[in-house]
């Protein structure tokens, strides 16, 4: 899971920033402790009870969340042109 923000929200809003990556930090602990109750989130998210699915999409998310949150730059090329060509050429 990817969290993207702006280099001017991180000097202006720090206290913002550094709560959510701690949130997600706690939020990652919780689900990788707490399987059956993550389970019944997924179940409730993804409106299904097939318990062979929901254990794959638990397994997915638990590898898909890093316990610690580090930045990323591999990738991030793409991420700028996309968001150079949805935003046309600037005057």
């Amino acid at each position: 899971m990817s969290v993207v923000t702006r280099r001017k929200s991180v000097k202006e809003d720090r206290d913002t920033v550094l709560r959510m990556v701690k949130a997600h930090t706690e939020a990652d602990l919780f689900l990788k402790a707490n399987k059956e109750f993550s389970l019944k989130v997924l179940s409730r998210y993804l409106r299904m009870n097939d318990r062979e699915l929901l254990e794959e999409a638990y397994n997915i998310y638990k590898e898909d969340f890093l316990s610690l949150p580090r930045t990323i730059v591999q990738g991030h090329d793409a991420t700028y042109e996309y968001v150079v060509a949805s935003n046309g050429p600037k005057s």
